[in-house]
């Protein structure tokens, strides 16, 4: 299969799913904001960034480490498999342990602390999840489908379980239950298709794993802290409302992070493969206009309609996020921006450059978290992200540079260009009271009419790959 059509295969399935999974997410999402209120979504909300540290002891790196290597040795599958899952499942009882110890001693209402150990299931959930195999194989029609799965059993459950403020528990029980179920399938889906797999001890090549591993997690725990730090230091330093102002715009930006993430797993075996700087630089071509069109169109189109979006989707109860929206949304053109160099770098075994500029990156957020949160609260949250975000995605393109000696600019100024256009279109229609709906129609249709005229997106091209 020629890489236009593996490109094309791989993104129609992801984002097939990403469509119908962050959909259905968005609807559970509303759901629960509506019904916890901000408060009760503060709760919510910490508890979950809280386990997410925790999960990161469980994950470390395995997920692109592994990714990478079955796309280059898809015959040693079975192995990487058995020494991902025997050390991942050592890691969820560690990290379980340490779980437990830090929420006892935690000084907090025993609801938040309920909260908390509920999500800690997701520690096994997480030992057993192979997406990274599937994405290594290149089968994102089963990542897709428990993408879907997943959000379809949350959803009901919510809906029958989640009535009013007080069922805070049951919701996070039901997004732990989901979790579980859809880790065990696609195991137990491997094993129908592919046949068992031995739990064999090969120490030397459970330690090769697990130093690569270790290496590659130290960045995504990094991003983890960039996701999720400013909602826990909130937790401790600002109120429940806080915390739940502070998440409903946080939650809608990282549902805006999706189309880099479906380009990144679609993109990453063939990263992964690529040994010439030619091969290189013709993938990367491809990778960034699709990066430089996602990003720069939602980041925009969020900023411009932040008010009708946080109006329409959660209620009067969250005016207050409006303007963090506003501020937010910048940092979904610089996450586009840091996917395009990381991805790569990593694909070409530079996770440790990537780590140092994650680091620094981790070191920003946290420093400027306790300078600002206290200073401004949720705004000085808001202010973070961005501050952190900027930091990786200029370390990162450099490093990309060292290694391609090519920058990407001139596809992103042009796309930048036509998309203020856009924006201005729509903040006119807005500015004359005109239905937000229609205005944010002018701005999507204004934005592909252009972009098709200017040729940047060829219909022949695109005609071509679905030949293939």
């Amino acid at each position: 299969m020629g890489n236009g059509r593996r490109i094309l295969k791989n993104l129609f399935s992801l984002t097939l799913a990403e469509i119908a999974g962050k959909g259905i997410s968005v609807i559970t999402f509303i759901y629960l904001a509506r019904i916890l209120k901000p408060e009760g979504l503060g709760i919510y909300s910490f508890g979950a960034s809280f386990v997410a540290y925790f999960l990161l002891i469980v994950n470390l790196g395995f997920d692109t480490y592994g990714a990478r290597e079955v796309a280059k040795f898809p015959d040693k599958k079975s192995k990487y498999l058995n020494s991902i899952i025997i050390i991942r499942l050592a890691l969820a009882l560690i990290s379980f342990l340490f779980l437990l110890l830090t929420t006892v001693l935690l000084n907090k209402p025993l609801l938040v602390k309920y909260v908390i150990l509920i999500n800690s299931i997701q520690l096994l959930g997480a030992a057993l999840l192979i997406i990274w195999l599937y994405t290594g194989l290149e089968r994102m029609e089963f990542i897709a489908l428990r993408q879907i799965l997943t959000g379809l059993l949350n959803l009901v459950g919510v809906l029958l379980l989640v009535r009013d403020d007080k069922d805070i528990l049951l919701a996070a029980a039901v997004s732990s239950v989901a979790f579980i179920i859809n880790a065990a399938w696609l195991l137990i889906a491997y094993v129908k298709i592919y046949g068992k797999f031995k739990f064999e001890l090969d120490y030397p090549f459970l330690k090769e794993v697990f130093k690569h591993g270790l290496t590659i997690g130290l960045i995504f725990l990094i991003i983890v802290i960039n996701n999720n730090l400013s909602i826990v230091m909130l937790g401790f330093m600002g109120s429940n409302a806080e915390v739940g102002i502070f998440t409903a715009p946080n939650k809608i930006v990282i549902l805006a992070y999706v189309p880099s993430m479906i380009l990144q797993q679609s993109f990453y075996p063939l990263f992964s493969r690529t040994e010439t700087l030619e091969d290189r630089i013709k993938i990367m071509n491809k990778f960034t206009l699709l990066l430089a069109l996602t990003g720069t169109s939602i980041s925009f189109f969020i900023f411009t309609f932040s008010t009708p979006i946080i109006h329409y989707s959660l209620g009067n109860l969250f005016s207050q996020s409006d303007i963090l929206l506003k501020i937010m949304s910048g940092t979904i053109f610089l996450v586009h921006i840091s996917v395009n160099s990381v991805c790569p770098v990593i694909a070409w075994k530079g996770e440790k450059k990537v780590l140092y500029i994650m680091i620094i990156s981790g070191s920003v957020n946290i420093v400027a978290n306790l300078i600002l949160i206290p200073a401004f609260h949720a705004m000085g949250a808001a202010l973070t992200t961005i501050l952190s975000e900027l930091v990786i995605s200029i370390g990162s393109t450099i490093l990309a540079y060292k290694i391609l000696r090519k920058l990407f600019l001139k596809q992103y100024l042009l796309i930048i260009i036509i998309t203020v256009f856009s924006c201005l279109l729509g903040f006119i229609i807005q500015f004359l009271k005109i239905n937000p709906f229609i205005a944010a129609f002018v701005f999507l249709f204004t934005f592909v009419v252009i972009i098709f005229a200017f040729k940047i997106v060829s219909l022949t091209e695109i005609r071509g790959y679905l030949k293939k």
